[in-house]
């Protein structure tokens, strides 16, 4: 075989030993993706699993918060009928039934998708008196348990103070002249200031004197949680130091308070 044959030949098989591996490297990697994909799958749906598991797990251990607020005169605590009022849960697992539970059980809605749970309402006579709610979110009871509150009639928003006095103006006149001996002329006042609380099965009365002068004295006749009465008098002490006409003039004063 001549030379140029022999080169020939050398090339032609190179070229295809070149192709068949190319070919040969190309069905491998074929086959190892092939291979590979279910693997692949697989190993995203454990991940997607682990990730929905823990996203579960730490939405099933959360304790849901509720609370209630008076939209009217603020505060959580008092209410009174007509007062508008909002109940809120926070924390709770997304799109579960919600449960409050008083006298009876009912459910009275689900959470939304980040587990909040928002009811309005305005109180009526119908719930007068005192509350104390167990809420609950998909089984899982709300924190702080029980929600503790108190209804009052309308009337008692507003606690008034009925105040009278006999006479409404105690006075004592007094006359004093120069003469040896000291010629008295007096004519000595007394009365009663009292103070009554309206309505007086939700209102209180409180009352403490103030100041009461010389010579007036008095005292506390009267004390009930709906009434406070004090009877004030002139003593008839003066001065005796003071030459001339004068008029004397004094006085007392009590403080009262009604809380509802």
């Amino acid at each position: 075989m001549s030379r140029r044959v022999k080169d020939f030949w050398k090339m032609f098989s190179m070229r295809h030993l070149t192709i068949i591996s190319c070919l040969l490297l190309h069905i491998w990697d074929e086959l190892l993706v092939a291979a590979l994909q279910p693997c692949q799958q697989l190993t995203r749906s454990i991940f997607a699993v682990a990730t929905v598991t823990i996203l579960v797990s730490s939405a099933l251990g959360q304790t849901p918060t509720v609370q209630i607020a008076n939209n009217t005169r603020g505060g959580s605590s008092t209410f009174y009928v007509g007062d508008t009022w909002t109940v809120t849960i926070s924390g709770g697992a997304a799109f579960a039934p919600v449960v409050v539970t008083d006298v009876s059980s009912a459910q009275v809605g689900t959470t939304n998708g980040s587990g909040q749970f928002i009811l309005d309402g305005a109180m009526s006579a119908a719930e007068i008196g005192s509350w104390n709610q167990t809420w609950s979110v998909g089984g899982v009871t709300a924190s702080p348990n029980p929600l503790s509150f108190s209804v009052y009639p309308q009337e008692a928003a507003t606690c008034g103070i009925a105040t009278a006095a006999v006479p409404p103006v105690m006075g004592s006149l007094d006359l004093i002249d120069s003469l040896p001996g000291y010629l008295v002329f007096s004519t000595l006042g007394s009365g009663t200031v009292s103070g009554a609380v309206n309505p007086t099965a939700w209102c209180a009365m409180y009352g403490d004197q103030w100041t009461i002068s010389y010579p007036i004295s008095g005292q506390r006749t009267i004390s009930t949680n709906a009434v406070d009465q004090w009877e004030f008098w002139d003593n008839g002490s003066r001065p005796l130091n003071l030459n001339g006409f004068y008029p004397y003039v004094t006085g007392a004063a009590v403080g009262m308070l009604s809380i509802n």
